[in-house]
């Protein structure tokens, strides 16, 4: 941590005329340490809200967070490149889940997947979120599909469905505490992987100047 803070440091220090990307950056900076500080969210106790959904929620807002922050990081990282933006975006944020996380993507695939034994509400879902995906449907069919492992590509399926209200208890079995940890651990690998992209290109950026 304190490697990464003296990277910003020296960043921040650098003349005004040399930190072409000053807002991108402090937006990154700020969304990763907001979703690194998210504790969770609080409800009345009056409110008779259950646990189960706060626990959900919470981590469904967390792992927003994360993914916003990664999107920012990508954003600087293809900033001036040549390639098609979709192409050089979603390679930017790639993330191979194949190799240290095949469980959760097996438990992600087996819910939102089209095959027979897939949850019949996790398809509704899919193709819902094929719709709002826009741009982006292709690389969600092929998460799907096991074309590709893209976590990134799955985290931008669960924003969706967080703000698209697939949290709400009656709504499906997402919710449950083993799908709730995935969540969890998924949000865990955004954050590294953004930070790890950040201090990449605060990294390229100092260098120039030495």
């Amino acid at each position: 941590m304190n490697a990464e803070k003296s990277l910003w440091s020296q960043y921040c220090q650098l003349p005004k005329d040399k930190k072409d990307e000053w807002r991108e950056c402090s937006l990154f900076v700020a969304r990763h340490r907001l979703a690194r500080a998210f504790n969770g969210i609080t409800v009345s106790s009056s409110s008779k809200i259950s646990d189960k959904l706060v626990r959900g929620y919470s981590a469904g807002m967390r792992l927003f967070l994360a993914y916003n922050a990664l999107e920012m990081a990508a954003t600087l990282k293809i900033k001036n490149k040549t390639k098609k933006e979709k192409d050089d975006f979603y390679q930017a944020m790639a993330i191979d889940g194949k190799k240290n996380h095949q469980d959760l993507l097996n438990a992600f695939r087996a819910f939102l997947g089209e095959g027979e034994e897939s949850d019949k509400k996790g398809k509704n879902i899919s193709e819902k979120m094929k719709q709002s995906l826009e741009k982006s449907a292709d690389y969600f069919a092929d998460f799907l599909n096991g074309k590709n492992d893209n976590l990134a590509v799955l985290a931008r399926c669960i924003r969706h469905m967080f703000a698209h209200g697939s949290f709400t208890p009656n709504g499906n079995n997402i919710l449950k505490a083993d799908n709730i940890a995935l969540f969890e651990e998924l949000t865990e690998i955004l954050l590294k992987k953004s930070r790890v992209m950040f201090d990449d290109y605060l990294k390229e950026i100092l260098n120039k100047e030495k």
